[in-house]
């Protein structure tokens, strides 16, 4: 996104997920060249090449259905034979769940500090 752009629908919908989480608990920073949040240092969500990756912890409700949308994969930032376990990669066209999402990983995330 340039300065004088307006965001993309994925910016957009990564932004309503930040606003959407309590100001005080949340940091946004870079990593992996992509914008993430984390909550006590550790990292929750991050908008990967216009996709949402979130940590929602294998064998949960969240992660189960978050992996059932159409699009959606295990998160490999790393490279293709070594996935981030607990997280999913949510497609563009599931923008309308992303906050939903996004807000259990913070809450997963909250439980454990």
């Amino acid at each position: 996104m340039t300065a004088n752009s307006e965001p993309s629908e994925t910016d957009a919908a990564f932004d309503s997920l930040a606003k959407s989480l309590p100001l005080h608990q949340v940091d946004e920073s870079l990593m992996f060249g992509c914008r993430n949040l984390l909550t006590g240092g550790h990292m929750f969500a991050v908008l990967y090449h216009g996709s949402l990756a979130v940590k929602l912890g294998r064998g949960t409700a969240g992660f189960d259905e978050a992996a059932a949308l159409q699009g959606a994969t295990a998160w490999y930032p790393t490279g293709p034979t070594r996935p981030f376990l607990d997280w999913v990669l949510m497609p563009p066209t599931s923008t309308r769940n992303w906050v939903r999402l996004g807000e259990l990983a913070f809450d997963r995330i909250r439980s454990t500090l």
